[in-house]
């Protein structure tokens, strides 16, 4: 037998009916704005000379920002507007990470992030290793858990491993990245975990957000996205009411505008800080497209009022 939702909690397709009633035009403004992000990333790498900067700011930050915006429109299309607040944050990340990595020190940031990376991958190749601690580790906490089975056990896993390692600490070793690599490994030593590439540089998220006149955007959004990811705050599943629990739809639209009016300017903010770095001569255009076909629609995101009946609630303990 197939199982079906409860209506009460799940109807999937009045949310999707209520958004498009609702949020038709903003939501096309979304495609639009992740459709100029596609054709940005790669008009940027052909045209910018090739250099670790650009990589790691386009390639990377930029990319991430793209697809985690396409990943907004579809879940905000279904309804499903507290998960996308997750991909909101993991947008606003990305955009104050682009921003600070290319407002100054650009080679000492571009190399930290890519030395973060480098590292992060050396640590999950090494726990295909045998003989590392790392290894150790891996198969010994798995197994309290999967005792029937083992993820390294792989043998083409541990020879494509095995391969790569030499070459990503060939790469940390490096003239370029010695230095900062050393920060890298003296942190981890004394705090037993790998620090963040901001860490090293002695900043955080918040502390980036702070220096770039865009801490609202961090205590609003990044905490609101933060509470959904982590499973923080109870208000956004129910409220309790008169001694009684009432439960939230999964999906619905009584989020939709804080979260489209958080989104769209940020999209609009990120593509602006990689264009007046990388391609500083087509800021102008940029800007003349945002005011004839994107303005009046960012400015007329509706806002809808949902509320929750005690009466049409049947969860009530």
């Amino acid at each position: 037998m197939v199982e079906e939702p409860n209506l009460s909690l799940l109807d999937r397709e009045t949310a999707a009916e209520e958004v498009k009633e609702h949020f038709s035009e903003s939501l096309d403004l979304l495609s639009e704005l992740v459709n100029y992000g596609t054709n940005l990333i790669p008009r940027l790498l052909a045209t910018v000379e090739p250099s670790l900067v650009r990589e790691m700011a386009v390639g990377s930050l930029l990319s991430h920002a793209v697809q985690n915006l396409d990943a907004v429109d579809q879940l905000a299309r279904g309804g499903c507007c507290i998960s996308a607040s997750v991909q909101a944050r993991t947008i606003l990340e990305a955009s104050l990470s682009l921003e600070w990595m290319l407002i100054d020190e650009q080679q000492t940031r571009a190399r930290a992030y890519y030395i973060a990376n480098l590292r992060s991958e050396l640590l999950w190749l090494n726990r295909y290793v045998p003989g590392t601690d790392q290894h150790r580790m891996m198969t010994r906490e798995w197994k309290r858990n999967f005792p029937k089975t083992d993820p390294t056990s792989d043998p083409d896993m541990v020879a494509a491993a095995r391969e790569r390692i030499p070459l990503i600490v060939e790469k940390l070793e490096s003239p370029e990245l010695a230095e900062l690599n050393g920060r890298f490994q003296r942190i981890s030593d004394k705090r037993g975990f790998e620090p963040s590439w901001q860490k090293v540089l002695e900043m955080s998220a918040r502390a980036i957000a702070n220096q770039l006149s865009r801490l609202a955007e961090y205590e609003v959004f990044y905490r609101l996205g933060s509470s959904a990811s982590h499973a923080a705050s109870y208000w956004t599943r129910f409220q309790a009411r008169d001694g009684r629990m009432l439960l939230h739809p999964i999906r619905g639209i009584d989020s939709l505008s804080t979260l489209l009016n958080q989104i769209v300017p940020l999209a609009h903010h990120t593509y602006l800080s990689a264009l007046r770095y990388f391609r500083p001569e087509e800021v102008g255009n940029f800007c003349r497209k945002y005011i004839e076909e994107w303005r009046k629609r960012a400015l007329t995101i509706p806002k809808i009022d949902v509320a929750v009946s005690v009466k049409t609630n049947p969860y009530r303990p």
